[in-house]
Parts: structure tokens; C-alpha cells; sequence
């Protein structure tokens, strides 16, 4: 597989032609796409890079949302979460509120994952008349001591924003 950035918004695919990588109605601040090849079939995909919505530092830690299109990138998100981001993510979804209590899953079971995954995914959707597959999620990211962590998403940014500026109290009282 090849990894290339590109820096247009105009991108030149396997067959020779050249298309908008992003709808006109769509307007969107990325400056660069990522475009996957596989050396095998020789087939190209690309994928929008991750957009930053808020960075703030404090107390030698950078905490970052970013905005990611990537459903593979989400998932792994998702599935590194803490018990307090789970929760965080469970009252950004208003689980409580749309269901009956006896529907959701228990959090410490085996079902509660997939559930919450698919809350996620689903709450993620954009909007479906412009295109019925396009999923969005946000990421707050937390950069410090040399290394990075993504430690909560969400389908919506007021809820990322809330866990990033919790976060960002949070090393500022360190």
C-alpha cells in the first residue's frame, strides 16, 4: 500500500482522469487528501485528512479536536476509550432519553460495546441527501511527555469541545 499527500483539491486517479475530490456544495477547510494505493489491484481510494477544529495548550500539553471522516480511525478510537469517556460518549448520545432503560445494555456486559459503537456510528451519519454513507466523528486528542493519546469521540462537536475544555482544566489544577 502507498501512502501520498497531495496539496490540490483536484486529484489525478489510476484511469488518468482528474475529479473534484470534494462535492461543490460540501464546503470543507482540508488542504490535503490522503490517497491510498494498492500495489496489487492497482486501485486508488482517497480519504480527507483528519481537520482541526480546536487546539489549546497548557501546563506543556496540547489538547486537540479534530474531525475525521475515517470510520476505520474512529473504531480504534472507540475501542481505546476509558470507562469516563464511555460515559461521557453514552450522555452525549442521550441513551438515557431514547431509550427505555430496560434496552440498553448494562455497561460492564459483552453487548454494550456494539451498541454504543452503533449509537455512535449511526448519530455520526451527515447529512443523507448529499450522500447516504458519509460519516464524521470528532476526536479529541491529547499531546504531551512525547507521545499522543486520542482519548474521547463523538458524532457532534459540542460534546467533544466539552470533553477537551474538562481535559484542559483538568492539567491546568496539575
Amino acid at each position: 500500500m502507498i501512502l501520498v499527500r497531495l496539496p490540490a483539491l483536484k486529484v489525478a486517479l489510476a484511469f488518468g482522469e482528474s475529479r473534484n475530490t470534494v462535492p461543490p456544495d460540501r464546503s470543507v477547510g482540508l488542504d490535503s487528501f490522503t490517497i491510498l494505493q494498492d500495489n496489487e489491484s492497482g486501485r486508488t481510494r482517497e480519504m480527507p485528512r483528519q481537520e482541526v477544529f480546536f487546539e489549546q495548550s497548557t501546563g506543556g500539553r496540547r489538547v486537540e479536536v479534530l474531525k475525521t471522516y475515517d470510520q476505520s480511525y474512529a473504531r480504534e478510537v472507540f475501542n481505546d476509550l476509558d470507562s469516563e469517556a464511555r460515559e461521557a460518549l453514552a450522555t452525549a448520545l442521550d441513551l438515557k432519553k431514547n431509550y427505555e432503560p430496560a434496552d440498553i445494555p448494562a455497561p460492564e456486559g459483552i453487548e454494550y460495546d456494539d451498541f454504543l459503537w452503533d449509537e455512535l456510528f449511526e448519530a455520526a451519519r451527515e447529512d443523507v441527501r448529499s450522500d447516504p454513507n458519509l460519516y464524521s466523528f470528532f476526536v479529541v486528542a491529547e499531546d504531551g511527555d512525547g507521545k499522543s493519546e486520542d482519548l474521547y469521540i463523538s458524532p457532534d462537536w459540542p460534546s467533544a469541545e466539552a470533553f477537551a475544555k474538562k481535559l484542559i482544566a483538568a492539567n491546568g489544577s496539575r
